[in-house]
């Protein structure tokens, strides 16, 4: 067969099979099947085949995904709603017709449209519904709807949950509920440089180990817990709690409610002067009878008198002993 002959073969074959060369259509989601997962669709400028007043609605067809794999990859579950009487309703899509005589379809992509306009597209007048001054997430973009610049991404849901990320290297997760992360190994969370911030405006704060230790190290800067209202404990059930500071102080305040140290034992050791100042000391007995047992001693053992030729005696010469020499007793009523 000469290459003429050859060339016109193909061409003939090429006729033959005109109906299965792939076409692209647009059209609009009407179901969603999340068992397979596949789609419906609506395609408006063909007609049912029963009823050429309706537009045609397609059989289930795959709904592809850029990633993919066994339990893994990236899946979009549309929503859904158009209808032969309102083929416009649903998400609109690209459908590839694989084999058009055997009804082959796929569908890889999605497009937005005039009645659905993309999450970039940010806010205009006739965004009545969307206020900018609602607190949902950063202030100086609230709810991820500022238009989008070249070099940034945003995947935003129904319910207001997204991720944007700026040209600026800037990331912002929101979450309109509750937001959940669990690691099996370790979570670490390092600021290079910058300051690292935790914000409750309402609720609380838990922090809860059940095996290992808690370990939280400033090296330089402030370490700062704040409650506005309720109460901030720190409580170990074996171990010990600590507060040390090199260059600095100390501070525990609190405007009404009440400061408690309970333990076995409680030392207070300062280079300094401890200072207590209250209108009203209440202490126990054993911690009364203490306290002033040390003040007798101490003034007692290191007393000194003036002598009529001038100067002053020794200290005594057998210092008080508690228990032996000490007057100062009470007992519990």
């Amino acid at each position: 067969m000469s290459l003429s002959e050859s060339f016109h073969a193909m061409l003939h074959g090429a006729q033959s099979q005109i109906h299965d060369v792939k076409l692209i259509k647009s059209a609009f989601v009407s179901s969603y099947d999340e068992e397979k997962p596949a789609v419906k669709v609506i395609i408006p400028q063909d007609r049912d085949a029963d009823d050429d007043s309706k537009a045609a609605e397609t059989d289930w067809i795959p709904l592809m995904s850029f990633a993919v794999g066994d339990k893994i990859g990236f899946q979009w579950a549309p929503k859904g709603g158009a209808t032969p009487e309102n083929p416009e309703d649903g998400e609109q899509v690209c459908i590839l017709i694989l084999q058009r005589n055997e009804g082959v379809f796929v569908c890889p992509l999605f497009m937005f449209n005039e009645s659905m306009t993309p999450p970039g597209a940010g806010l205009d007048d006739s965004d009545n519904d969307q206020d900018p001054n609602d607190l949902k997430g950063w202030d100086d973009d609230p709810q991820g709807l500022k238009k989008l610049k070249a070099d940034e991404m945003v995947f935003r849901f129904a319910s207001g949950t997204f991720v944007k990320v700026y040209e600026n290297g800037d990331t912002q997760i929101y979450t309109a509920g509750d937001c959940y992360a669990y690691t099996k190994g370790d979570a670490n969370v390092v600021v290079r440089e910058g300051d690292a911030n935790i914000s409750v405006e309402k609720g609380d704060v838990n922090l809860d180990i059940l095996e290992g230790d808690l370990n939280a190290t400033v090296e330089a800067g402030d370490t700062n817990i704040e409650t506005t209202f309720g109460n901030t404990t720190i409580s170990s059930t074996e171990g010990n709690i600590t507060c040390v500071t090199e260059n600095g102080d100390i501070v525990a305040s609190t405007d009404v409610g009440a400061i408690s140290l309970s333990a076995p034992d409680i030392q207070l050791t300062a280079s300094g002067t401890i200072n207590i100042n209250s209108g009203i000391i209440n202490a126990g007995v054993a911690a009364l009878q203490a306290l002033c047992n040390e003040f007798f001693l101490e003034k007692y053992n290191n007393h000194t008198h003036e002598v009529p030729l001038g100067g002053t005696t020794s200290e005594p010469l057998e210092p008080a002993v508690v228990g032996v020499d000490t007057t100062v007793n009470f007992e519990a009523s």
